[in-house]
């Protein structure tokens, strides 16, 4: 895989897809047939909706997605199908573009075909920044026996490969006729977290699911008790646990949201003020914000600010939109007291010429690039220090890290002690770092040549001339921090614990 940063956010989501229509016009009559407004139609577009925008905005976000539902053999299916193949681009076709936004994938192969119902499509008319009417086309109800086992079996094949299930229901059929319950039953059973945004009235139907994201008219809808007070809330709030089992996120709109935890307690976490130009879609917005921070390990809370942040990004805008990672970055860089904990991983590469293109396209925009290269077997003391002073150098840093095989040929069989994959996400997870690329060799110079960075920093005891890429590049040379190293750190690791 190319870019080996989708690993961090594998995400299966099944619910009710549907195809999102904009007609925009204009109105400046009224009708002479009747009173109601004349549209001079001036585009007509579309986009993922329902549990297929959860989707794409979960790519938006840099996630690997797996889409199962059901779409109708009709234009409106081939349309979602075809829209979802154009947002996002796959493995061996990573654009810049598609790269700087962090963008992920979306598999549609888990999407039932059944002409016996044709695909949910929402059109929404819209005058200026007005939204006039909306036309729903859809048929509701359970599927057949037949196609609620095929929805089960594509399910199931992801199960296993997922970080994060997400049901997205829209009461539409997807996931009646016992198709939660088999499929989040063998997600608890894999230990896997699941989340919902539910419409049933019944909460208990989602019992097994960890987290339900409702809002205020589904929550009234399932308790039936008032909201208009914070004890009244946290009431509801207890009532919708007991009854679903899971934790309970309830979004708020311009309140913000109040999440209340297993042993009770309720947060309450206020809402950004933004002008609100749309609120379509941000409800999805919110839930795949949140699959993909807890699949990349984020704590619930943290993940809630950035669902909010996300949020505040979605309603602030025009129709159904997907919020990218470049545009929660850019957010955070203006809310400048946000915790350092909201920033996103750094993008890992696999492959040399992957990361090239992202690099052409940062000199491009006259970023300067900086690099340094290691092991980074035990990241330690001396290692932090060295990539926050590169850091500090230019625009972005990029550190190369040799793979599994080339650190035994360095360090020999007993080398690494930890996996490729372990020493990049550490690496990806550190605020100074914006790019982690694996190399082969035993030295970086074929990867330089490729990257071509501004700046090279190397630690120890190295002279400019020396240094591998110094032709082409600035050398910068750190002294070593005494006392840290992952070779002295292991042989002392092993006169500890020898046996006498």
């Amino acid at each position: 895989m190319g870019f080996l940063g989708k690993k961090y956010g594998q995400i299966l989501i099944i619910g009710d897809v549907m195809l999102d229509q904009y007609v925009l016009g204009q109105v400046d009559r009224i009708s002479p047939e009747a009173p109601v407004p004349v549209i001079l139609e001036k585009n007509l577009y579309a986009v993922p909706g329902g549990a297929a925008n959860v989707a794409a905005n979960a790519a938006a976000l840099g996630a690997c997605v797996k889409l199962v539902g059901l779409s109708g053999e009709d234009d409106a299916g081939r349309k979602l199908k075809s829209l979802l193949k154009a947002l996002f681009f796959s493995e061996n076709d990573l654009s810049p573009e598609a790269l700087a936004a962090g963008a992920g994938q979306v598999d549609i192969s888990g999407l039932v075909s059944w002409e016996g119902r044709p695909t949910t499509v929402k059109t929404r008319l819209v005058s200026g920044n007005q939204q006039i009417a909306r036309l729903d086309r859809e048929e509701v109800g359970p599927f057949p026996e037949s196609i609620c086992q095929k929805i089960i079996e594509s399910a199931e094949k992801a199960v296993e490969w997922a970080d994060i299930i997400v049901f997205s229901d829209y009461k539409k059929g997807c996931l009646e006729g016992e198709i939660f319950q088999k499929i989040s039953a063998l997600a608890v059973k894999s230990n896997k977290k699941i989340l919902v945004d539910p419409k049933q009235a019944d909460l208990s139907f989602y019992k097994g699911a960890s987290l339900l994201t409702p809002n205020k008219a589904e929550l009234l809808k399932a308790t039936h008790l008032p909201l208009q007070t914070e004890d009244e809330i946290k009431a509801a709030l207890s009532v919708a646990a007991e009854k679903s089992g899971a934790e309970i996120l309830l979004t708020r709109s311009a309140d913000g949201m109040s999440f209340r935890q297993k042993n009770g307690k309720v947060t309450h976490f206020p809402a950004h003020r933004v002008e609100v130009a749309d609120v379509s879609g941000a409800g999805d917005t919110v839930l795949a914000t949140l699959a993909v921070m807890l699949a990349r390990n984020f704590e619930i809370k943290e993940a809630i600010k950035i669902a909010i942040e996300a949020a505040a990004l979605a309603v602030s805008r025009h129709g159904t939109v997907q919020i990218t990672l470049q545009a929660l970055r850019e957010k955070q860089q203006i809310i400048s007291d946000e915790k350092e904990s909201l920033q996103p991983f750094a993008p890992i590469f696999e492959k040399a010429h992957d990361a090239m293109r992202f690099c052409s396209m940062l000199r491009k925009k006259k970023k300067r690039l900086i690099f340094t290269n290691g092991c980074f077997d035990i990241l330690h003391l001396g290692h932090l220090r060295l990539l926050q002073k590169a850091a500090a150098l230019g625009d972005y840093l990029i550190v190369g890290i040799n793979t599994d095989s080339s650190v035994k040929k360095l360090k020999g069989e007993t080398r690494p002690l930890q996996t490729q994959e372990v020493r990049a996400a550490n690496l990806a997870a550190l605020k100074w770092v914006d790019m982690v690329v694996l190399f082969d060799e035993e030295t970086p110079a074929a990867l330089l040549k490729e990257l071509q960075p501004d700046v090279i920093v190397k630690g120890g005891d190295y002279r400019p001339q020396d240094v591998v890429g110094g032709k082409e590049a600035e050398v910068l040379i750190f002294p070593t921090e005494a006392g840290y190293s992952t070779t002295s750190f292991i042989q002392d690791l092993l006169k500890k614990h020898k046996t006498p």
